[in-house]
């Protein structure tokens, strides 16, 4: 897998540690694995009970937050 580091702000004087948050990172895939990472995306598996509950589990904080 071959990584690139790219700056998606100007580099200079005005960059700083507030700027560098908006860097990212691309990664090139093979065939075979941007064929599985939009398969994925475009028709993703059922969520297990593990992530069911846990999901339910998230929602009842934030609902007791907002009390």
């Amino acid at each position: 897998m071959k990584r690139q580091w790219r700056d998606s702000l100007p580099m200079g004087k005005m960059q700083n540690k507030t700027t560098r948050k908006y860097q990212h990172e691309v990664i090139e895939l093979s065939d075979r694995d941007r064929v599985a990472f939009v398969t994925a995306l475009v028709n993703p598996s059922a969520p297990n009970k593990r992530l069911v509950k846990a999901s339910q589990a998230y929602m009842e904080i934030l609902k007791n937050k907002k009390r």
